[in-house]
């Protein structure tokens, strides 16, 4: 249903713009993002995830006919599965990160929160290198901790 009205909408866009177009040409194109809903399980949660794809659609006043195309290069259909590949796996790492750093906060035992705190750190940094989280964010989670173990006594 949502891709129906994604479509709706950009058929509506089209034909604003072909109503403004003075050239006198029959055919508008208009490349627009459009998120298709993918039925595939989060690591994390059993929603559905979606990807963003671009889409072109030609519409023609005299014919009035809608046409829809999806990327057909190999290239940009392999790049789509990459990136939707590397967005699950940046999404659970930064889940992960998230549930580990609030199982820290939670802990009341410091020689128990310290060794934890070792490892989440770690888990941080590394993911602040990798990118998947900002490198100032992974900084703030760590120094914030290390501030919540010192205030166990």
């Amino acid at each position: 249903m949502f891709l129906i009205q994604k479509i709706w909408k950009l058929h509506q866009i089209a034909l604003t713009l072909h109503s403004q177009n003075t050239s006198g040409q029959d055919a508008v194109a208009v490349l627009w993002p459009i998120r298709l809903s993918v039925r595939t399980r989060d690591f994390h949660s059993l929603k559905s995830s979606s990807t963003l794809l671009w889409a072109t659609i030609n519409i023609n006043e005299r014919k009035t006919k809608t046409t829809f195309k999806m990327a057909n290069h190999k290239s940009s259909l392999k790049r789509i599965r990459q990136a939707e590949k590397r967005r699950l796996e940046n999404r659970y790492w930064a889940k992960t990160a998230r549930n580990a750093v609030r199982r820290v906060r939670k802990m009341t035992d410091k020689a128990e929160a310290t060794e934890a705190y070792n490892k989440v750190s770690a888990l941080l940094q590394r993911l602040g290198r990798k990118n998947i989280i900002s490198k100032n964010k992974a900084s703030n989670l760590c120094s914030g901790l290390a501030l919540h173990i010192n205030k166990l006594a």
